[in-house]
């Protein structure tokens, strides 16, 4: 089936792009990812400027959220590197939260 002209007009427009990429990702494991009930989300990254922004905005969708992601009881990694809370954060970014791992 042909592709109308339009639609590859639309997805090179740079508005289009910056859209796309002034999103971050933001993934959720053990303990935070079954609180929160999910494994993932998207985040508009244009009003997030670090980690604890982010942690910040999902921990204010209520009390589930604010448990899960309480302050001093979690880790974080920005593109699969862990990090401190006052790493910043971009578009295009993947931000993840777990509990610290504990062994015997």
């Amino acid at each position: 089936m042909a592709q109308c002209a339009c639609w590859r007009k639309a997805a090179a427009s740079p508005a289009i792009l910056r859209w796309v990429n002034a999103m971050i990702k933001v993934l959720f494991f053990a303990q935070v990812r079954e609180l929160v009930g999910t494994d993932s989300l998207t985040l508009d990254a244009s009003e997030l400027a670090t980690v604890e922004a982010v942690r910040q905005q999902l921990a204010a969708r209520g009390d589930r959220w604010a448990l899960a992601l309480e302050e001093g009881k979690l880790l974080a990694a920005v593109n699969q590197t862990l990090t401190s809370f006052e790493h910043p954060v971009a578009s295009g970014d993947e931000v993840a939260f777990f509990p610290p791992v504990t062994g015997g």
